[in-house]
């Protein structure tokens, strides 16, 4: 595992394009010539070579602000929090970016909580036509 994590770095390193923009599913598997079982174990470096930095920064943002306003409105860690950090802890040492279900459900989950929060807040903060 470790090996194949050091090669995940290794490839984002040699390929900065894969920083910037992501080189797409397979991309880490064809790179070293590896099956599909051939993985970096890693959750965030896969990502990071499947979409590049930029786009999982944003999904992160917006993943855990849906998680800290899920949090704010049950007002404790109910199920679904523990099962998303279990899940992530989980994923960010054995895990590969199709194969963590839970932990993408979750996250579809958090960022639309996001989106519906700051779509309402924005059409709350737009201003009224006088017309």
């Amino acid at each position: 595992r470790d090996i194949l994590l050091k090669q995940g770095y290794q490839l984002l390193m040699e390929n900065s394009e894969c920083l910037l923009l992501g080189c797409g599913f397979g991309f880490f598997q064809g790179y070293f010539q590896y099956d599909f079982g051939r993985y970096p174990h890693n959750f965030l470096v896969e990502g990071v070579i499947i979409y590049g930095v930029p786009l999982m920064l944003f999904m992160s943002a917006l993943t855990c602000l849906g998680a800290f306003l899920h949090y704010r409105s049950f007002g404790r860690i109910d199920l679904i929090l523990a099962f998303f950090g279990y899940s992530f802890f989980v994923a960010l040492k054995s895990g590969y970016f199709l194969g963590a279900w839970v932990l993408l459900s979750i996250s579809c989950y958090f960022t639309a909580t996001a989106l519906y929060f700051l779509v309402q807040k924005r059409a709350y903060l737009r201003p009224i036509s006088s017309g």
